[in-house]
Formats: structure tokens, sequence, C-alpha cells
């Protein structure tokens, strides 16, 4: 929804998002709702309505999407090395807690303005991995 908001740089009708990003109607509903909490989404009410960034896309990281929806999207540290039995489990749990901690980081440098066609920053981002 934020990057196709990104790139409409407009009021956007729920019904077009539906079309578009191929979600249910009540599920963009929801899903506003919590972005305007946030601050990162506009909405327009009425039949000319919709939703708009409410700030320039260079002004809002992924991470700052991610942290929104923190509840339902997560990479977890509850496995942690203590409570781990097996030296696999462990294993695991640690190689889970250093991806969630690079994972942070580089949604906190990716911003929706890199979504935007012309934008390189992933093209570089990507051959270097």
């Amino acid at each position: 929804m934020m990057a196709y908001l990104t790139g409409e740089n407009r009021t956007v009708p729920s019904r077009e998002l539906e079309e578009k990003i191929n979600f249910p109607q009540q599920c963009i509903f929801n899903v506003g709702r919590r972005l305007k909490k946030d601050r990162l989404v506009n909405t327009v009410a009425g039949p000319f309505g919709g939703y708009a960034l409410a700030k320039k896309p260079e002004d809002v990281t992924i991470q700052n999407i991610l942290e929104v929806f923190k509840d339902e999207f997560y990479i977890t540290d509850e496995l942690s090395e203590e409570k781990a039995a097996a030296t696999t489990l462990k294993n695991f749990a640690s190689f889970l807690n250093s991806t969630k901690s690079e994972m942070d980081e580089k949604m906190s440098t990716f911003t929706l303005a890199d979504l935007l066609p012309g934008r390189n920053k992933y093209n570089a981002y990507f051959s270097r991995t």
C-alpha cells in the first residue's frame, strides 16, 4: 500500500488500492487506520477520498512502516540461546537474532523514495549481497 501511494503522489481511493494491490478493502481500511495513527498516511473521507502519504517518501523508512506492524511482522528473539536445548537450535537462535539486527539496521536506511523508478540505491545494494 505504501509503495503504491509513493508512486502515485496523490490521494488514492480505497477501491483503486483494492484493485491495484489485490488486497480486500476491509484490510486496506484496517491497515490505513494504523498507518494514519502513526502519521504515515493521511485520509480523506467521502466519495473522492482515500489515502495519501503524510510525509515525503524520503522521510519514511521501511523500518518506520515495520514498526507500525511490529506485533504481526517480526523475527522473534524469543528463541534465545539460553532457552534452546540443542546446539543446532542455539545456532539457529543466534543466526535469527543477528539477522534481525542487520535487517533493522538496513530497513532504517531504506526509504519509500528508494522504491521510485530511476532510483538505483537498491540495485547497488543487491549487487553487493
